[in-house]
């Protein structure tokens, strides 16, 4: 079987593919659908069935609960050389979606039925390395976000801070020129941290985050969360 170039270039973006024998990688490629998804596209909704894993190469899958008041919460989100933890639950364990997801930024991807992943996780070392590489990076975001809910509102002081620190730009509007690793400091905090709340306010239409600048659109939601 020739794999295509394009299936190449998604596909090699993930550890377990690159390591396995040409064998392997093409029965991967063999049973990996591409599929792209446009902005505003559930991947999932909470209490459907699982029946794909994905294989994001491109784009941002936001994965977030929804509470009795219709209040958000972004758990995590899925980029680029990575997976789904609620859909390699539900996959796993046969049980549904216990959140929903929806694409953030056009999708490209592979999909893989469930029941052909479940085989190669019980006879392929590096599919269960990447699967328990996965599960163990969500865990770390998801203490973290508790650890934020439950101890601090850093919304507030990133807020604050952004509307503090920032800079009229020479098209009238304002600006901050520097690294979340620096704003981490700056609040006592860690990049990762601050990349997920930038990341949510981006998402409310608060910011446009650049490299190593954050633009402010909209000052009355910062306000507002102060």
């Amino acid at each position: 079987m020739t794999i295509s170039l394009k299936s190449q270039e998604i596909l090699g973006k993930f550890g377990f593919y690159e390591a396995s024998e040409s064998g392997f990688r093409n029965v991967i490629a063999q049973h990996a659908r591409p599929v792209v998804l446009e902005q505003g596209t559930y991947f999932f909704r909470a209490g459907a069935a699982c029946e794909c894993i994905p294989l994001v190469s491109h784009g941002d899958v936001r994965v977030f609960l929804t509470g009795e008041s219709s209040r958000e919460i972004t758990l995590y989100h899925v980029e680029a050389g990575q997976t789904c933890l609620l859909t390699l639950n539900a996959a796993l364990l046969n049980t549904p979606y216990a959140a929903d997801a929806i694409v953030e930024k056009e999708v490209k991807a592979h999909v893989v039925p469930v029941h052909m992943f479940k085989q190669w996780f019980d006879e392929n070392d590096s599919v269960r390395q990447f699967v328990l590489d996965t599960m163990a990076q969500r865990i770390t975001e998801l203490m973290t976000l508790v650890s934020e809910i439950t101890f601090g509102r850093l919304d507030m002081r990133l807020a604050d801070y952004l509307l503090r620190h920032s800079t009229q730009t020479e098209a009238g509007g304002q600006a901050l020129c520097m690294t979340h690793e620096h704003i981490a400091a700056e609040l006592g905090s860690v990049r990762e941290v601050i990349s997920r709340v930038l990341k949510e306010f981006e998402r409310m239409g608060a910011v446009n985050i650049q490299r190593g600048r954050i633009e402010l659109q909209d000052l009355r939601i910062l306000e507002n969360l102060k």
